[in-house]
């Protein structure tokens, strides 16, 4: 009977390394058969084989192999049986990873990029860049990258790079660049101008930022601006307006960034003065008053006129004003003008002092006569006897003047002047004043001699003359003791406090005046009946 040999069965194997990393692979682990021995190893094309003393194989891969690498091993049993089988081993290679990077620049500057440094892999460089779309990147001999923005840019940017390593495994990743724009500020101004003159304002003086221009230009709302070539702007304010105006602008830099501001201009009102102004004009006659003539403005015009309380004025296309008094008027009137320069207005007043011919006087008196019911105003003739010595010449001048008076001569009305309490006290050392006033006596009426505004407050007349001094005391004394005159009247004074029977006034037929004083520069006071003097006193009917 024949005895059969056990079965031999040599099965492949596998293993798998890292690279320059050796492996022992137990072959004899999978086969079958009695007494194995391992008697031939092949050589692989990847690495070395040692057959080790256990029956176990060490294989060796070659430094820079990475893959799969095979051999072949043989097996004998006790009986002489022998197979071959296949160990195939896989090399792997080192890890290998590209990782993304980020970096931050300001704008148009290079920034050096070492994107190697978070990645993995052995003996890692950069096979390949690819070019962003808002700069450039370069590849350093140090496997570095510089990127640099294009001009103008400001922004996110990418590009990608491959790395590979010395097994030739490649990967890739993607660099992300943040290009920072510069700063941009639109810092609010300020500017002064005269009324009606435009003015230059250099906005983008006190702004920041990079190739800066001005998009836009608000309007003001007292004024126009203007954008000009150098992008400054103009500024003109409306022909009427002076005050504060506002205007905004906005600029854009170069990387299209933009930011706005204000523009505050004080417009300053040019000056203004009206005057005052005084003249005079004959009663029932119009005077032309050029008010402007001492007015401070810039072609000022007289834009109204208030209404005077005894006459008319009116405005004339010359830029003067007719002042007209009313009938009968004579005495001191005002009014109000206002002035424009089509800015601001100032007010000033006109005093008009309203004077009587004598023949104005004249028809007073004839006026009075036929109207016995109208008021008699006092008025008095000065300044006939001015200068005269206190003599013969003088009593026998002033006595031909009364008796003018007293026939209704018209020749005793030149010069007619009101005269009041301050005129007596200015007068000169050396002076003869007099005065008749005139007035018809209609129906026998009485008179008063009145105080206040238009009378005068004879406890409280104090004219001094060098040395001495004349009071209404002294007055009251005068008037008292003198004996003589004819046609006595008495008057009841509100200022006298009791009634006097004197020659003070002196009455005869529809005409009345008072007595005058004369004084001389020697101390004396020559105080006689029949010449008159009115002391600011009006004498109604």
């Amino acid at each position: 009977m024949a005895v059969l040999a056990p079965g031999l069965n040599a099965v492949d194997d596998t293993a798998s390394t890292p690279v320059q990393m050796p492996v022992t692979i137990a072959v004899l682990a999978n086969d079958t058969g009695a007494g194995l021995a391992i008697s031939q190893v092949t050589d692989p094309a990847g690495g070395t084989v040692i057959v080790n003393v256990d029956s176990t194989i060490t294989y060796t891969p070659n430094p820079d192999f990475v893959g799969t690498d095979v051999f072949t091993y043989t097996i004998t049993d006790a009986f002489g049986q022998s197979d071959t089988a296949f160990v195939t081993i896989t090399v792997l290679a080192p890890g290998l990873n590209a990782v993304d990077d980020t970096t931050t620049t300001p704008a148009e500057t290079p920034v050096d990029i070492d994107v190697l440094a978070n990645d993995t892999g052995t003996d890692l460089v950069i096979s390949q860049v690819v070019n962003p779309a808002n700069g450039a990147a370069v590849l350093n001999g140090d496997n570095t990258i510089t990127y640099t923005p294009d001009p103008g840019f400001a922004g996110t940017d990418t590009f990608t790079y491959t790395i590979t390593d010395s097994f030739g495994q490649s990967d890739s990743a993607t660099v992300t660049i943040t290009v920072q724009a510069p700063g941009l500020n639109a810092v609010d101004d300020t500017a002064t101008t005269p009324a009606r003159t435009p003015v230059d304002i250099d906005v983008l003086a006190n702004d920041t930022g990079t190739g800066l221009v001005i998009s836009q230009l608000g309007n003001p709302a007292n004024g126009t601006t203007v954008l000009n070539a150098d992008n400054s702007v103009t500024y003109t304010p409306s022909s009427a307006f002076a005050g504060t105006d506002v205007f905004s602008y906005t600029i854009i830099d170069s990387f299209g960034q933009s930011d706005s501001a204000t523009v505050t201009v004080t417009v300053t009102a040019p000056e203004l003065d009206a005057v005052d102004d005084v003249a005079t004009a004959p009663a029932g006659e119009s005077v032309e008053i050029a008010v402007l003539s001492n007015d401070v403005g810039t072609e000022p015009v007289i834009t109204q006129v208030s209404e005077p309380a005894n006459g008319t004025a009116l405005i004339n296309a010359a830029g003067t004003i007719t002042y007209t008094a009313d009938g009968g008027f004579a005495g001191t009137d005002t009014f109000t003008y206002t002035i424009s320069d089509g800015i601001s207005t100032d007010t000033a007043t006109v005093t008009i002092t309203v004077t009587l011919s004598k023949e104005d006087f004249q028809d007073k008196l004839e006026n009075l006569t036929d109207n016995p019911n109208e008021q008699a105003v006092g008025r008095s003739v000065g300044g006939l006897c001015f200068d005269r010595a206190a003599g013969e010449n003088f009593l026998r001048d002033c006595d031909d003047l009364i008796d003018a008076a007293m026939n209704d001569d018209p020749g005793a009305g030149p010069a007619l002047t009101e005269i009041t309490p301050d005129d007596l006290g200015t007068a000169l050392d050396t002076s003869h004043t007099s005065v008749s006033t005139h007035m018809g006596n209609v129906r026998s009426r009485l008179f008063s001699l009145r105080s206040g505004i238009m009378g005068i407050d004879i406890d409280g007349l104090n004219i001094q003359r060098g040395g001495w001094t004349l009071t209404g005391q002294d007055l009251r004394y005068l008037t008292a003791s003198l004996g003589g005159g004819q046609d006595r009247l008495q008057i009841s004074g509100v200022n006298l406090g009791e009634q006097l029977r004197h020659i003070f006034c002196r009455a005869v037929p529809a005409k009345f005046w008072t007595t005058g004083i004369a004084t001389r520069n020697t101390g004396r006071v020559r105080f006689r009946s029949s010449y008159g003097l009115t002391m600011g006193a009006d004498y109604p009917l």
